[in-house]
């Protein structure tokens, strides 16, 4: 759970997470010896891993020693997944499923959990719109570190020939635009707001791509008391609360490098008839007064960039 009363340091460690993601290199790698395959087989409780690596045919990428860290559920946890999603086994679980999947428990680049530090970073699942990579939230990467709130990592730091690998209590799920609000204690009051707006949450789930421009609870809180004498989203008239909500949702996968190099700086909502305008150089503003501090958390149906201010519908 991220501290709110810390959270623009940990956005501006989260953004540099997200930059040099991809240029990591772990100040102590691990020694030569068993391939990540190998070492993954060798523990009583990973079978079913090793099970899906071998469906997909990784086993080669698993064994060639190239950089990578990977998150492995253990057997209970790919038990639970299959029940959950009414698969009698493995083999019942669609091949590309299972091939974003899998490739959302790895980051590809070899690393221990603590020299990430709290934030979103770039997974191997090119599962966006436009086969963007998904971002997983990392949480407390000391010895109890969390994936996206809820997946307790229960081994971590397990060296192999090329990488690290953890073992994790859960699988871990491809996230949403709806999922990101839930992951995070810090969107609590943004998250009320869009559960409460009649449809909308449901039109997240199964509609899409949208881009979600997102704020924290103290700039809720701080924009409510100023505009609407409220500080609590939930007091909003329903009208003014659906409004509200729309205003903050962009249609289409708006990542910023495609912002950034837009012609059109106005960009449809859900709020109908209403355009929101985002443009910048260094620094994306949003409606000339809010900046994205922020961008392309990705994910399954969309994209989220965070806001320094609660945007304004009635301008």
């Amino acid at each position: 759970m991220l501290k709110i009363n810390s959270f623009m340091g940990i956005l501006r460690r989260i953004l540099f997470s997200l930059l040099i993601l991809s240029f990591i290199a772990c100040e102590e790698e691990p020694e030569p010896g068993e391939t990540m395959y190998d070492s993954i087989a060798a523990l009583a409780n990973t079978s079913s891993f090793i099970a899906a690596i071998d469906r997909l045919e990784f086993d080669d990428d698993f064994r060639s020693g190239q950089a990578i860290t990977v998150f492995v559920p253990t057997n209970s946890a790919f038990d639970n997944f299959l029940s959950q999603n009414n698969f009698a086994s493995l083999n019942d679980v669609p091949l590309e499923d299972l091939r974003n999947l899998i490739r959302y428990h790895i980051l590809p680049v070899s690393v221990q959990l603590p020299a990430l530090g709290n934030g979103y970073y770039l997974t191997a699942s090119g599962s966006g719109p436009g086969n963007d990579l998904l971002a997983i939230l990392v949480e407390n990467p000391g010895t109890k570190a969390r994936l996206n709130k809820n997946v307790q990592v229960v081994n971590q730091d397990l060296s192999a020939r090329g990488g690290f690998f953890n073992t994790i209590d859960q699988v871990l799920e491809l996230p949403t635009i709806l999922s990101v609000l839930r992951q995070n204690d810090a969107f609590e009051e943004f998250s009320d707001g869009m559960f409460r707006a009649e449809g909308l949450a449901d039109s997240l789930l199964n509609n899409g791509p949208y881009s979600l421009l997102l704020t924290a609870n103290t700039n809720v809180e701080d924009a409510l008391d100023e505009r609407f004498g409220v500080t609590d989203i939930l007091d909003l008239p329903d009208l003014t609360l659906d409004s509200l909500m729309r205003y903050h949702i962009v249609k289409g996968n708006q990542r910023s490098d495609d912002m950034l190099t837009a012609s059109d700086f106005s960009y449809e909502t859900l709020l109908e008839g209403v355009e929101v305008e985002i443009q910048g150089v260094d620094i994306i503003k949003v409606d000339g007064e809010a900046d994205l501090i922020l961008t392309d958390i990705q994910t399954t149906n969309g994209v989220v960039h965070i806001c320094n201010a609660l945007l304004d519908f009635r301008r």
